[in-house]
């Protein structure tokens, strides 16, 4: 038997808002008890000896329209992360960019919207933000409408129309990986392979086909998927934006979306230890929402 090599926690769609509880697709979504749900979490991976806990996006709501709340929100939430007794590295999502990008990003202590950072020797996570390729939602725009990045993803979105039903996932609500964040990716790679390094990748919206519902995909998620998948460093996808969770082997890949904070049930939680050894991930999922998984190297 393998012994451990490191363990992180995990948490998607934290989703805070000063809101009473709301619905989603028919499912309870539980704003206001999201501070205390997060706080008990953090406890718990505390004591299971954690010495980082990653989130894969959407740390808040969003008002519609946007409102000085969004920053109230913001704040509620980073600070009980500004508590945290150990490194968090943080993941943008959609909801969270009904703020200014870099502000958000400042505020979370992210390095860089998409980065790289060592998690044991051997061992690299890649986090990447796929709300680059994106227009913005009912919240507002990604981007200044007269800047390259929107006329790149008004000119993405218009190639890609949501026709025949082969492209149920391109909606303004999810977003993907622009060219040189697809560059950088890829450099970042071939760097591991040429090291012996392992990867484990962070985004918000899902990437690997099976692993969520095809309406949640980032918008380029078949580019990305072969990218991830044709090189022998990466092993592991997490992400979240589909509450609902999911799960994909593709190859030797393993593509895992985490279920939401936001939709544990009252007196529930939803997040994960994961464990990691030279032949197998485990993933420990505590609360009541996030499945226990054995994923084999």
């Amino acid at each position: 038997m393998q012994h451990e090599l490191f363990r992180f926690g995990s948490i998607a769609d934290i989703q805070y808002g000063d809101f009473e509880n709301g619905t989603g697709e028919g499912r309870c979504q539980r704003f206001r008890e999201v501070p205390m749900k997060l706080e008990r979490s953090l406890q718990i991976m505390y004591e299971h000896d954690v010495r980082l806990i990653l989130t894969v996006g959407d740390i808040i709501e969003g008002h519609k329209p946007q409102s000085a709340a969004d920053q109230a929100d913001l704040d509620v939430i980073t600070t009980i992360f500004s508590k945290a007794r150990c490194t968090v590295a943080h993941t943008l999502g959609n909801h969270d960019v009904c703020l200014d990008r870099e502000h958000v990003r400042r505020s979370l202590g992210m390095p860089a919207c998409y980065y790289a950072r060592p998690l044991h020797p051997g061992w690299k996570l890649l986090v990447l933000d796929t709300t680059d390729l994106s227009i913005g939602t009912e919240f507002k725009q990604c981007w200044p409408l007269d800047s390259p990045k929107y006329a790149a993803a008004k000119a993405y979105l218009d190639a890609h129309p949501q026709d025949d039903g082969a492209n149920l996932h391109m909606f303004a609500w999810n977003g993907g990986i622009g060219e040189e964040q697809m560059r950088w990716l890829k450099e970042e790679l071939q760097a591991a392979e040429q090291a012996g390094e392992r990867i484990i990748v962070s985004s918000h919206h899902p990437l690997g086909l099976g692993s969520a519902r095809r309406t949640h995909m980032a918008w380029n998620f078949e580019e990305v998927q072969a990218t991830l998948c044709g090189s022998k460093a990466c092993v592991l996808a997490l992400a979240g934006h589909d509450h609902l969770g999911g799960y994909a082997r593709i190859g030797h890949m393993h593509f895992v979306t985490q279920p939401a904070m936001l939709e544990a049930p009252e007196g529930g939680n939803a997040f994960g230890v994961i464990k990691v050894f030279s032949d197998r991930i485990e993933i420990d999922g505590l609360g009541s929402q996030v499945p226990s998984r054995t994923l084999h190297l």
